[in-house]
C-alpha cells in the first residue's frame, strides 16, 4: 500500500474541488456601501468580537488595507442571474493589477432587497469600516491644514506644499476605492448541481440543501475559519526585522513614519525614530541573527517601557 493523506485530508480536498467549480468569479465589492444587503452568519454565525475587529483594525493602520489580494477575498453566495454578465473576472490569470478588477454589478433581474449570502468577513467588513473612518477624518485634518495658507510665512508655506500636499494627495487615492474589498462569488444553484454529481457517482443520496442553493456542507465548509496552527510575529522580532529593512534600503529613524495605529506597532515605530536607538542596534549587529542574545533583554525591557 502506497502512501495516503488522512481522511480528513481528503476530505476537504474534495470540498475545495466542489467549492472551486462553483466560483463564477472574481470582482470589487463595496462591503461598507452595501452592508446592509449582506447577510452573514448563514454557515458560520460566530458573533462579532469587538476585540477581534480591533486587533483588525490595528493591522490595516499598520499595514495598510490589502484591498485586492485573492488570499483575503471574502466569499459571496449570490444568485448568477442577479448580477450583470462582465462585471466579475472569471480567471484571475488574465486579470492585470487587481485593483483594477470590474466593480459587481447588480441586475435588474434582482429583487430591490436582495441579498448576498457573506460566507466569512464579518469582522474584516467591521474592521475596513473602522479604518475608513479613520482615514476620512486624517483626510479632513491634512486638508484644512493645506488651506490655511493665508497669512503664513515662506517656510511653511514651502512645507505645506510639499509635504502635507503630497499626504492629502495619498489619502485621497486611498478613499477613492472606498469600501471595495475583493470578493470571490459562488453560484448558489452551481455548487449544489456539482455536489449532486459528485454524490451520485459515489453512490451516495444527496440529503443537503434544495436545488439552487449551496449545499449545507459546501457552504460550511466555505464559511469555516482557519483552523491549523499559524505562527505570528513577536513583537521582538517585528521591531528587529523593521531595523534591518531600514538598513537594507540604506535609511534610518528620520525616514519613520508615523503610524496611526496603536499597540506594538506605535511602540516599534517610537523606538525606531530615536537616533540612539539606531546607533545601539548598530553596536549590537550580531544581536540581530538571533532572537536569544542576552543583549536583547534590553530590546525587550524596550518595548515593554516605551
Amino acid at each position: 500500500m502506497g502512501p495516503s493523506l488522512d481522511d480528513s485530508i481528503n476530505e476537504v480536498t474534495k470540498h475545495n474541488k466542489i467549492a472551486d467549480k462553483a466560483i463564477i468569479g472574481f470582482a470589487r465589492f463595496d462591503l461598507i456601501k452595501y452592508y446592509n444587503h449582506l447577510e452573514f452568519g448563514k454557515w458560520n454565525n460566530q458573533p462579532l468580537v469587538d476585540s477581534q475587529v480591533q486587533s483588525l483594525y490595528q493591522l490595516f493602520l499598520a499595514n495598510g488595507a490589502d484591498h485586492f489580494n485573492p488570499i483575503h477575498a471574502i466569499p459571496l453566495v449570490v444568485h448568477k442571474q442577479w448580477l450583470v454578465e462582465g462585471s466579475y473576472e472569471k480567471d484571475l490569470d488574465k486579470c492585470g493589477e487587481l485593483s483594477e478588477l470590474p466593480i459587481l454589478k447588480i441586475s435588474r433581474n434582482a429583487p430591490n432587497e436582495w441579498k448576498f449570502k457573506a460566507a466569512g468577513g464579518h469582522h474584516r467588513t467591521k474592521a475596513i469600516e473602522a479604518w475608513m473612518n479613520k482615514m476620512k477624518t486624517k483626510y479632513e485634518m491634512v486638508l484644512a491644514e493645506e488651506t490655511r495658507v493665508d497669512n503664513l510665512p515662506a517656510g511653511e508655506i514651502n512645507y505645506i506644499d510639499k509635504v502635507v500636499k503630497l499626504h492629502w494627495q495619498k489619502l485621497k487615492g486611498v478613499l477613492a476605492y472606498g469600501g471595495q474589498w475583493i470578493v470571490t462569488i459562488f453560484d448558489q444553484g452551481e455548487s449544489t448541481l456539482k455536489y449532486a454529481i459528485w454524490r451520485r457517482k459515489i453512490k451516495m443520496s444527496l440529503t443537503e440543501g434544495a436545488t439552487g442553493q449551496v449545499s449545507e456542507i459546501i457552504g460550511l465548509h466555505i464559511s469555516r475559519n482557519e483552523t491549523k496552527h499559524v505562527y505570528m510575529q513577536s513583537p521582538e522580532e517585528g521591531l528587529i526585522q523593521k531595523y534591518k529593512m531600514l538598513c537594507a534600503k540604506n535609511e534610518n529613524w528620520s525616514n519613520i513614519e508615523h503610524t496611526a495605529a496603536g499597540g506594538v506597532f506605535a511602540k516599534q515605530n517610537k523606538l525606531l525614530s530615536q537616533d540612539y536607538v539606531t546607533i545601539w542596534r548598530r553596536s549590537c549587529r550580531q544581536a540581530l541573527t538571533t532572537f536569544t542574545h542576552p543583549r536583547c533583554s534590553l530590546l525587550d525591557f524596550m518595548i515593554q517601557c516605551s
